[in-house]
């Protein structure tokens, strides 16, 4: 829900920038305008993705919220000035940054539009979106240069390793220090795109950096280079079977220099960035409805601000406490490879009584969840759909099905 707050005068403006965001997101948001007076009532805790647009200008008075409005809820306020003369907006929002739309132009319209979407995850901030880009030199190198070059121009921010192409040589001096590079470039992005060529899985280098960004949980979309006439599907690469989730492009054997065709290109690009939006919004959404659900029966969230890690506590009597340890996929299936970044044997789990690893998508069967959960020997990890919590803290960790 988005909701336009604003003095009665200014309603047309509102309704005009309801309008451009209709349009710019075809009608997938809820949008409603609301008087200035209802300020301190309009902004609850009821979903993650509400969001409060305060339309202001010179001489604009905001009731102040009592209690003081928390951290969390200023988040979802975007102050929008209507008055050059007047940017900054009035208390008790001074502190955050407005959108200009003292014209009315469709410029200003747009900045709004961008606004909005990149807070709520359905467009991309492009020059903020790290891309890094994998692949192996003999084969693929053609198609990380176009792709690289492709995605500067449409406004990312690529990152392709060139020392890729000694790799076949074996200069360890100079792996090692591509190694450092590589590693403090992947554990920067964003997203890691893997062109997947015939020859790629004899790579070690390629290898190696699927290994980190799984470590790093940094999402991985595989380009699938593919005769025709391959029946196979997918990565060549078995760990990555289970995202469930590439761009087949055609296996160019011409060796042209622009071996992807525009449309592959788009393609990329869309895949791209729907799976970065919806990631975004799995990391907004699943944490907020989690620590409602943890509210709920009465256990502490804080975030540890690491691999979307979550530590809850609840004191049942005076020595006694529960403690557990919840981790908010950002995918929509359960990768084992991250499950054993995270919660693999080596890992200490003394001081947590319960650890969860909390996705959504479609629910899991049982029989997998348990093949799942055994690269956990210390049996304190439960693999639960989000739809489950509400069961699992109500039966104190006993049950996860109504």
């Amino acid at each position: 829900m988005i909701q336009i707050l604003c003095d009665p005068e200014q309603t047309p403006t509102a309704k005009t920038i309801a309008d451009h965001l209709q349009r710019a997101y075809e009608n997938q948001l809820e949008i409603d305008t609301l008087p200035l007076s209802h300020f301190d009532t309009s902004i609850r805790d009821s979903c993650w993705d509400d969001i409060v647009m305060v339309l202001f200008q010179q001489g604009t008075v905001l009731k102040a919220a009592e209690p003081p409005l928390a951290q969390p809820q200023k988040e979802r306020i975007i102050p929008v000035a209507l008055d050059s003369r007047q940017r900054m907006p009035p208390d008790p929002i001074s502190g955050i940054k407005a959108v200009d739309y003292d014209d009315g132009s469709l410029q200003a319209a747009e900045r709004i539009v961008r606004s909005v979407g990149t807070k709520l995850g359905l467009r991309l901030r492009r020059s903020k979106t790290k891309i890094f880009i994998s692949y192996r030199a003999s084969d693929g190198s053609a198609i990380a240069h176009q792709l690289e070059h492709f995605l500067d121009q449409q406004g990312y921010n690529p990152w392709r390793d060139e020392a890729c192409a000694d790799e076949d040589e074996g200069n360890i001096a100079v792996g090692e220090a591509v190694q450092k590079a590589i590693e403090k470039n992947l554990s920067n992005a964003n997203l890691m795109l893997l062109i997947d060529t015939p020859s790629v899985t004899q790579s070690d280098w390629v290898s190696e950096e699927i290994d980190l960004a799984n470590g790093a949980l940094i999402p991985i979309l595989p380009i699938c280079c593919r005769d025709q006439k391959d029946r196979d599907r997918g990565s060549r690469f078995r760990s990555l079977d289970a995202l469930r989730r590439w761009v087949p492009v055609g296996l160019d054997t011409t060796g042209s220099k622009s071996p992807l065709r525009e449309m592959e290109l788009e393609a990329i690009q869309d895949e791209m960035e729907h799976y970065l939006c919806e990631i975004y919004r799995r990391k907004l959404r699943l944490p907020f409805i989690a620590r409602n659900r943890f509210d709920k029966h009465g256990y502490s969230w804080s975030d540890l601000d690491k691999h979307h890690l979550f530590r809850s506590t609840k004191a049942h009597h005076r020595r006694i406490s529960w403690r557990v340890l919840s981790h908010c996929s950002i995918l929509n299936e359960v990768n084992p490879t991250e499950l054993r970044s995270l919660f693999g044997d080596e890992h200490d789990a003394t001081t947590e009584n319960f650890r969860l690893f909390i996705y959504d998508g479609d629910v899991i069967p049982d029989r997998e969840i348990e093949a799942l959960a055994e690269m956990n020997t210390s049996g304190n990890l439960l693999i639960v759909h989000y739809q489950e919590l509400d069961t699992l803290l109500r039966s104190h960790f006993t049950r996860l099905t109504s």
